[in-house]
């Protein structure tokens, strides 16, 4: 039904008013119609579709499609698709076809379980920045290589054995694992042997104090705890305040949970340190009970 002229307003404004009032009923109309449909095709085509909610999208594409394909689309019915670090999880195709269900929350752990039930091996997604670092690494080693086999002084090799402290070697390594809160297993690192190589390459010969650290740095890594055990019973034992305790726990991301205990108080200097003097592991239950239990023994 056209509206009713007003005499005060032109009628080519009025027509104008009126073809715009029209269009934008028209496009309201259509995209609210085609929403509707496009919400009851994908219903029609997914029982488990809810009419009204949007389809849930994938943040980032799965970066190793290869692992995946050994993995269930979607999670089984009835399943979470995620962990409670809400990853996803990987359901075994394999398994679920032989009328069994295995998830895994990590791809480290799916490749376990693809290599020990099922025979099959799968090796994680080598990107372009891990090639090339490799590439560097293996052109310096080759280039020293051929720098010692050129021109070896066997003077100079006894010098640079004799100019390194073992022990001062073997220390500081430790100490720099245990600040710095590093894997023992940097010994074992590329980069760090590269490291070494340049500054002293008789630290990376066989037989060298790097080679003997890959047996000795978990031994002294256990020494040393001893040691700083000791050394914070002494402190607190020397405390000039009562001595209070903080306790927290926490979840990691593959689901081992943790709790710490922290002892504050006043030393002989009159200053407020704080020592850590409990690490706990809770492989099950890590409730207020399973805690209060780790703070009295802690405590006694």
């Amino acid at each position: 039904m056209p509206p009713l002229a007003n005499p005060s307003i032109p009628p080519a404004t009025q027509k104008r008013a009126h073809e715009e009032e029209q269009a934008t009923t028209s496009s309201t109309l259509s995209d609210h119609d085609s929403r509707e449909f496009d919400d009851v095709t994908a219903a029609h085509e997914d029982p488990n579709h809810q009419i009204g909610e949007p389809p849930l999208k994938r943040r980032r594409a799965r970066e190793d499609e290869a692992l995946w394909s050994f993995a269930l689309d979607k999670a089984p019915a009835g399943l979470p698709a995620g962990g409670k670090s809400k990853q996803e999880l990987f359901y075994c195709k394999r398994c679920y076809n032989r009328g069994v269900v295995i998830s895994s929350s990590s791809a480290t752990a799916f490749r376990r379980h693809l290599k020990k039930k099922h025979g099959i091996l799968t090796t994680p997604k080598r990107y372009d920045v891990d090639m090339n670092t490799e590439a560097t690494l293996v052109a310096l080693f080759n280039r020293q290589a051929k720098k010692e086999a050129a021109g070896r002084d066997p003077r100079t090799a006894n010098v640079l054995r004799e100019s390194v402290n073992e022990k001062a070697f073997l220390d500081s390594l430790i100490y720099l694992i245990v600040t710095r809160n590093l894997p023992h297993t940097i010994v074992e690192w590329p980069e760090f042997r590269a490291f070494l190589q340049v500054c002293n390459y008789t630290l990376t010969e066989e037989g060298g104090p790097l080679y003997k650290s890959c047996r000795s740095v978990p031994i002294l890594i256990g020494k040393t705890f001893v040691i700083q055990k000791d050394h914070a019973k002494l402190r607190l034992q020397r405390a000039k305040s009562k001595i209070h305790f903080t306790n927290d726990c926490w979840m990691t991301p593959n689901k081992t949970t943790y709790q710490v205990v922290t002892a504050h108080f006043v030393d002989e200097l009159s200053q407020l340190p704080k020592a850590t003097i409990a690490l706990r592991e809770h492989k099950e239950a890590y409730g207020g009970k399973e805690q209060a239990e780790v703070m009295i023994k802690v405590i006694e």
